[in-house]
């Protein structure tokens, strides 16, 4: 019993609240994944729940629900079914952490996002070929904090302008000034 709406002795109307009953062996908890997420999280091999409270305990939890459309952040709600653990239960309320054990993701090459030229649609890099440089379309998949994926137009290993393309044109001599 979470409230108690009555008193002892009180009459009480027809359809009237008595109690707030509440189960915690099952809780729920919902949280907000990326579009790349969303499409994975039912793939998900093993799902677990820890909370500050309880530092030490990994709570066992399910998918029991993927909304279907995204938030203002292009985030999607997922809501976890959590089986509670008896001798430390979590509370309604309480700040939980999920963490998705998910399938081995594919290997991606990734570039700066400060490589890129023009829009995301049109990108285009300037490419390191020997002493000068080429520019280079490219074709973008998902967008990370500083990163993006490339999908075609450079291969791994190549190197890639990340500052000063202001200053370039097709087939400028350049130097390295920095590898990394």
């Amino acid at each position: 019993m979470n409230k108690r709406f009555i008193e002892n002795g009180q009459y009480i109307a027809s359809a009237k609240e008595a109690f707030e009953i509440v189960d915690l062996t099952k809780m729920k908890m919902v949280v907000n994944v990326t579009e790349d997420q969303v499409l994975k999280v039912n793939q998900a091999r093993q799902i677990k729940v820890s909370a500050d409270v309880y530092p030490d305990v990994n709570y066992e939890a399910r998918v029991k629900f993927v909304g279907g459309t995204a938030d203002v952040n292009l985030n999607f709600p997922v809501e976890l079914q959590i089986t509670n653990v008896k001798d430390k239960p979590l509370r309604g309320g309480m700040f939980g952490r999920a963490t998705f054990e998910l399938p081995a993701a594919e290997t991606s090459l990734v570039i700066p996002r400060a490589a890129l030229l023009g829009s995301i649609e049109n990108a285009q890099v300037y490419v390191v070929s020997g002493d000068s440089v080429m520019l280079r379309a490219i074709i973008i998949g998902r967008l990370f904090s500083n990163n993006v994926e490339v999908l075609d137009g450079i291969n791994e290993g190549e190197k890639v302008v990340i500052s000063g393309q202001i200053n370039l044109t097709e087939g400028a001599k350049v130097t390295i000034l920095n590898e990394n």
